[in-house]
């Protein structure tokens, strides 16, 4: 416990006036209040504000190089020629006045139709092989309902009649005449561009001919006016 002298020393140091007859009561409440004073003026430190980390910049993302894509096109297939289609007359159709266009043009009528007669061809078949098999089908089916509708020996005559009736047999049957007919149509587009090719032969060589008779006639008309002149 602080003496009075002590007191009285500390209160020296700190700058305290007192008298005399102050007593130890006294000057620890002057010390006190001192020493409060003290710690109110003394300025206090902001706290150290440590730095944020600095980690690794984000990576640059470099925009991909936009292309333009390539589109491959098929190479365009031109429909098969129909009867009695006015493309169809056309192309078989020669015209005089311009002969040289018509021999030039025929070889590529002729790869067109032959190519189209190739694919009627092809979907004739199959409609031929659809057939079969649904006939194939439909008999056996046809001939167990009868069998079922009382029939114990049901004849062949009796099976295909019932069979032509079906909604199946009838559609097959309407598919191969359509594919039948195209077939036989182009074909006979290909017969006919046979006879246009030759007809081109023909009218070829009369041009020729009418070509030479008219320098012929040309050059017989200039020696007339020459021995008259």
């Amino acid at each position: 416990m602080a003496t009075l002298r002590d007191l009285r020393k500390r209160a020296t140091v700190l700058g305290i006036e007192y008298a005399k007859e102050d007593d130890k009561d006294t000057l620890e409440e002057l010390i006190t209040a001192k020493e409060c004073e003290v710690v109110d003026e003394t300025p206090v430190e902001p706290a150290p504000v440590e730095p944020e980390p600095v980690g690794e910049p984000d990576p640059v993302v470099e925009p991909e190089p936009v292309t333009t894509p390539v589109v491959k096109r098929a190479p365009k297939k031109a429909p098969a020629p129909v009867a009695g289609k006015s493309s169809f007359h056309k192309d078989l159709s020669i015209s005089r006045d311009d002969l040289q266009t018509e021999f030039l043009e025929q070889p590529g009528k002729y790869g067109f139709y032959a190519e189209a007669t190739a694919r009627a061809n092809s979907t004739m078949m199959s409609a031929k092989v659809r057939m079969d098999v649904i006939e194939a089908e439909l008999f056996g089916k046809h001939k167990q309902m009868l069998i079922d509708a009382g029939e114990a020996k049901p004849t062949e005559k009796s099976i295909t009649s019932s069979m032509i009736r079906s909604d199946e047999w009838q559609a097959g049957k309407a598919a191969f005449i359509k594919a039948t007919t195209d077939y036989e149509v182009i074909k006979a587009g290909m017969f006919a561009l046979q006879h246009r090719r030759d007809m081109l032969i023909q009218l070829g060589s009369s041009a020729r001919a009418e070509g030479a008779n008219t320098s012929i006639n040309t050059h017989e008309r200039v020696k007339e006016l020459l021995a008259t002149s």
